[in-house]
Order: structure tokens, then C-alpha cells, then sequence
């Protein structure tokens, strides 16, 4: 019989999702450290905590490394989708930020992973609640010599825009801003839910704007009015019906979201665009359900 700790208290999902990332990457030549941090490096984990990994890289290899990124996790874990959203609000650790949903023991995870050239990993090193749980060789970051130094920022630019798909980048927001809003409600976070509750909102907003009015760019929530006023459809309607609800912290207010965005889903993309997003989908609904 499965115990109530394991439901609710066991991390073993996460730490066998852990086991595999370190499996497969830490066999890189050029992975010089994996650090945790977040909940698992601070000893404050429980069955909802993300997995959150940074990764310390060799300069010469690391634009090499992004690229294969994808490609390396797949093997490893099983991924709901087969890339991970660009994290846009991640703190700068002179890197790129990632976000994934993984599957491990029939359980759904989020593992935030970033990546960062040794020679920009000084904040990284600095942090105060972190555990390194790989360690190639040690250094330090006087090794450098200046005249040396590559611009990572033009890697990292030229990498997004490369690798940034604008519809996977909104779905999978949507998709990865419900699961945390779930996942707030269900600890009894109040002040966390309101958060991710409009966070839920205006990705879906955003969502909605992909949709309706794609040429418009840089989306503002206070637009809302004047661009939707004349747009009927029955959806844009329940949206807005729905984010006036008084009972902004409600499980059921989750799945009335993901039931919204199903339908925008059904209604403006094809068989062959629903295929690829639907199962992740359905798999979130699930598993918060």
C-alpha cells in the first residue's frame, strides 16, 4: 500500500530524475560542475519542488553544449515536451535559463536548468544556498586571462533567436504557469497563488493575442480592452468571465483555464498543431488533477 508520506512528503521522483541528468551529463568533457540550489540544496524539498540545476561549462565548448542540450536531456529523462521554454525571468547568471517538464515514476516535474561558460560563472559560485553535487576539477576564476575573454552575450543572442520558437515559447508558458499555479494552491500558498493566478491570465492573454491579433508585438495587459472590444469569439468571453471570479484561489479555477485554453486550441490550430501540444497537455491536466 502506498503511504500517505509517499504521496505528499517522497521526493524519490525527483531524485531518481536527478540521478539520470547526472548520469548522462556529468560525462561531458566540458562540464566542469553541476550545482543545486532552490528546496533540494537547502533541505527544504517536498514532493512539489522543482529541480533546479546549474551548470558550470568549459568557454570553448559551451555554445556547443546549448546545442546539443535537448538532444542530451532526451536520451536521459523523459521530457512532456521536447525542448525546454527560454526562461526570461531567471536571474542573470551570465548564462541561458531553461525550463523543462519531465516525467519520472509516473510523476510530473519541473526541472529549471541552467547553463553558463566558466568564465562567467562567478555569481553562480558566490550564491549561498547551493550544493555542488559534481565537480570535474576545481578552479578559480583568476585562471582567466582577459585578453581572452569571448563575448558570450552574442552567443547567447545568437542562440535564442535561433532556437526561439514564438508559438512553442507561449504554449508551453501557459502550460508551465497553470502546473505552478496548481502546485501553489495545493501547498496553501495564498500569496504565491495571487501571483501565478495572473501570471495564468496574462499568459493566456498572450496566448489569445498570438491568435487573434498576431501582428501586434509587445503585449501589455492594459491593452486588453481596446484590442478585444470588437472580437466575439464565445472564448475571449469565457476568459474574461472567468478571471472575474471572486474565488481567485480554486482548483477548479485551474482546470476552467486549462478547459479555456483546450478550446482555443481545437478551435484556431489543426489536427497536425494540436497533435504535438495535446498530450503534454492532457498529461498536466492529469497529474494535477
Amino acid at each position: 500500500m502506498v503511504s500517505v508520506d509517499d504521496i505528499f512528503v517522497s521526493t524519490k521522483a525527483q531524485e531518481s530524475l536527478i540521478n539520470k541528468i547526472l548520469g548522462s551529463l556529468s560525462d561531458e568533457n566540458c562540464v566542469i560542475k553541476i550545482i543545486q540550489r532552490g528546496s533540494f540544496a537547502t533541505g527544504k524539498e517536498d514532493r512539489a519542488s522543482d529541480v533546479d540545476l546549474l551548470f558550470v561549462v568549459e568557454d570553448d565548448c559551451y555554445e556547443k553544449f546549448l546545442e546539443g542540450l535537448n538532444e542530451k536531456l532526451k536520451s536521459a529523462i523523459d521530457l512532456v515536451f521536447n525542448e525546454g521554454w527560454i526562461d526570461t525571468i531567471v536571474p542573470n547568471f551570465g548564462g541561458i535559463g531553461f525550463v523543462y517538464l519531465a516525467k519520472d515514476m509516473d510523476k510530473l516535474i519541473q526541472l529549471d536548468l541552467y547553463v553558463t561558460p566558466k568564465q562567467n560563472s562567478a555569481k553562480i559560485l558566490k550564491l549561498e544556498e547551493k550544493r555542488i553535487i559534481y565537480s570535474r576539477y576545481e578552479y578559480s576564476l583568476g585562471e582567466y586571462a582577459k585578453k581572452n575573454v569571448k563575448d558570450f552575450k552574442c552567443i547567447n543572442k545568437q542562440f535564442i533567436k535561433n532556437n526561439l520558437d514564438q508559438e512553442f515559447q507561449i504554449i508551453f508558458e501557459v502550460l508551465l504557469v497553470i502546473e505552478m499555479y496548481a502546485k501553489h494552491i495545493y501547498r496553501g500558498h495564498t500569496m504565491l497563488s495571487c501571483k501565478y493566478r495572473y501570471l495564468c491570465i496574462e499568459s493566456l492573454a498572450r496566448f489569445l493575442r498570438y491568435v487573434h491579433t498576431p501582428e501586434k508585438v509587445g503585449y501589455l495587459m492594459y491593452d486588453w480592452n481596446h484590442d478585444f472590444k470588437n472580437i466575439n469569439d464565445p472564448i475571449v468571453k469565457q476568459f474574461e468571465r472567468n478571471i472575474q471570479l471572486i474565488d481567485i484561489y480554486s482548483e477548479e479555477q485551474v482546470f476552467t483555464l486549462i478547459r479555456i485554453f483546450k478550446k482555443i486550441m481545437l478551435e484556431h490550430f489543426s489536427n497536425n498543431q494540436r497533435e504535438q501540444y495535446y498530450e503534454a497537455i492532457n498529461f498536466v491536466e492529469e497529474y494535477i488533477g
